[in-house]
């Protein structure tokens, strides 16, 4: 099993061996109004918003796991998971696989860190495969809805693919969106020019905060 956690996959370093700040830190600068709403809709309710992030997260962890195991031809060892995760990621997971099997894409990079110089941050991407004839970046969420943030990490990471893979530039990048209620799937595509700007000038705006609140 990959581990996913924080100490397993962060810090990234550069090519000095200096940690610098992964992409989803960064993004955490930004100001996210539905998860404010959300946050207030379980207050409503009566819920305790850590533990219901707790479990998202770990539904979101299994979900990607499964995938990645599905991608690199192995079998997801599922021992160390809640049987409430398994239950709601397995059927995310059967929508994955269907959806994969029936695409004529060939993948390159499964769960590949890449780190850019030119901008120093770390990043982890889902997949890079050829999707026909164009190359093709991939983003699993586990989620309702493609939301800026999501649009943000895009751009981040074809950014820094295109640093470390100058001959294997990025074409297209999706949102492969698995609903945690539903089990259905959607899939999303941009092109790339659509991601530069504004959302990799947003992401420069934030890194630039975030090395100013760091001094």
């Amino acid at each position: 099993m990959t581990d996913r956690s924080t100490a397993a996959v962060y810090p990234y370093r550069n090519k000095a061996g200096k940690a610098v700040p992964g992409v989803t830190t960064i993004i955490g600068l930004l100001n996210k109004p539905a998860l404010v709403a959300w946050a207030w809709k379980l207050g409503i309710e009566g819920q305790d918003i850590n533990k219901v992030k707790e479990k998202a997260a770990e539904i979101g962890i299994l979900t990607h796991y499964m995938c990645e195991c599905k991608l690199k031809g192995q079998i997801p060892n599922l021992d160390e998971f809640k049987p409430a995760a398994v239950k709601v990621a397995t059927p995310m997971f059967e929508a994955f696989c269907k959806w994969y099997e029936g695409q004529n894409i060939k993948a390159i990079a499964v769960e590949e860190g890449v780190v850019s110089e030119n901008w120093q941050y770390g990043t982890r991407i889902d997949m890079v495969a050829y999707d026909t004839e164009a190359l093709a970046l991939y983003d699993i969420k586990t989620s309702k809805g493609v939301y800026d943030e999501y649009k943000i990490q895009l751009s981040a990471n074809v950014e820094a693919w295109d640093e470390v893979h100058p001959d294997q530039p990025i074409a297209l990048a999706k949102v492969i969106e698995l609903d945690k209620e539903t089990g259905r799937l959607l899939l999303h595509e941009f092109k790339t020019a659509e991601l530069k700007d504004p959302y990799f000038e947003i992401f420069k705006h934030l890194k630039a905060i975030y090395v100013l609140q760091k001094k």
